[in-house]
């Protein structure tokens, strides 16, 4: 008997790299422990100098704030290895991404690919490396827009573990998915060639969102 869900039947199927689920729930979990002893820390030095209530709040809000943000993030790594480490699959009928479903190619109105993996974060590099530490590092991601969101997320078992993306008029109206920091083989890449090749057949927009100044981070071809 074929096991094969229907939506991924004759399907291109790109998964995310096993073990990832245990390796982001454990970094998460000592990045929670070290935030959480330096507020020990640092509520035992305050109470030693005798300081003002406004600096136990401070390294609460602190310290406390980032030690929470981090048990969040181990929780949200099973998104890692849901529905057998399923990244995306493309196929005839439409897109599948984990937790959305199948979506028709007659509810997609456009596709966008965002790699900006290639040029260094905007923001700090301590931030940007704990970013990858944590799992939480979004410089590669696919949206997908359909023409009614709130449908695909009615026929949702959870629609709370669906990530939605706002359109140029600031609307809800797409699913964030195919976290590029967790494919491997297939990379990034080639999994989305293969849903901007079948986006393009069936006559729907997409945007490629590159850095502006990407190309001087490529390879010299001379060299």
């Amino acid at each position: 008997m074929n096991s094969t869900p229907p939506p991924l039947h004759d399907a291109y199927v790109a998964r995310y790299a096993p073990g990832l689920t245990a390796k982001y729930r454990r970094n998460n979990f000592l990045i929670a422990a070290v935030f959480a002893s330096l507020l020990a820390v640092a509520l035992l030095f305050s109470a030693l100098t005798a300081s003002e209530w406004v600096n136990y709040l401070v390294w609460i809000v602190i310290f406390g704030g980032a030690a929470l943000a981090s048990l969040r993030f181990a929780r949200t790594a099973q998104r890692w290895s849901a529905e057998e480490r399923l990244a995306l699959a493309v196929s005839g009928a439409g897109v599948v991404l984990p937790a959305v479903g199948l979506i028709a190619w007659e509810e997609v109105t456009s596709v966008k690919i965002r790699d900006h993996s290639l040029t260094p974060r905007s923001m700090s590099l301590v931030v940007s490396a704990l970013a990858r530490f944590q799992g939480t590092d979004s410089t590669m991601h696919v949206g997908v827009f359909v023409s009614d969101s709130d449908a695909v997320l009615a026929r949702m078992s959870n629609p709370a573990a669906a990530l939605r993306m706002v359109d140029t008029d600031l609307k809800l109206t797409g699913f964030k998915g195919v976290w590029g920091q967790g494919m491997f083989d297939p990379t990034f890449q080639t999994a989305t060639q293969v849903l901007v090749d079948e986006a393009e057949r069936h006559g729907i927009p997409v945007e490629i969102d590159l850095p502006r100044n990407y190309q001087r981070y490529l390879p010299d071809p001379t060299s």
